[in-house]
């Protein structure tokens, strides 16, 4: 029974991404089809912008409802594999990873940058892209410790 329920999920998801595809090459063939309204305006922009926050919310809320499912689905008792606890390290490192994230928005410059010759000012998207670097930063550094840490501690023995 599981299997087929299975196959259910598969086919169905296939034909998800199929659609998404679909939907993806005719709205970006218009795009590319359609005459120029003027020397650099496309008539096309704001259905190619709808698109992509469709496309973008309809991710969100399959990731949402997979969440969900999954920890309605989860086994409530310990989550340890092979008398390691699973499930508090990997509740720890999304935290952790949230944590830094907020601190990385809340530590980034807001002010306006020049970008081509061009002053940029939004203020939300200067602090988001802040975030991303800072948080990378401070990961990547993060796992560099902990591979020299783990190298000493190895080499010793």
């Amino acid at each position: 029974m599981k299997k087929a329920k299975k196959n259910n999920i598969g086919l169905l998801s296939r034909r998800v991404l199929y659609v998404v595809i679909a939907l993806s090459a005719i709205v970006f063939g218009a795009f590319f089809v359609v005459p120029r309204g003027g020397a650099s305006e496309m008539m096309l922009t704001g259905v190619l912008i709808v698109f992509l926050m469709m496309v973008l919310v309809g991710a969100m809320a399959v990731a949402a409802w997979s969440v969900v499912a999954r920890l309605r689905k989860r086994n409530r008792q310990t989550s340890e594999v092979a008398t390691i606890p699973a499930g508090r390290i990997s509740l720890g490192v999304v935290v952790a990873v949230g944590l830094i994230m907020a601190a990385g928005y809340l530590l980034s410059p807001g002010g306006s940058i020049v970008v081509n010759g061009g002053e940029y000012d939004n203020r939300l998207w200067i602090k988001t892209a802040g975030m991303f670097i800072i948080a990378a930063g401070s990961l990547m550094s993060v796992a560099v410790m902990f591979i020299v840490a783990n190298y000493l501690v190895n080499r010793r023995k």
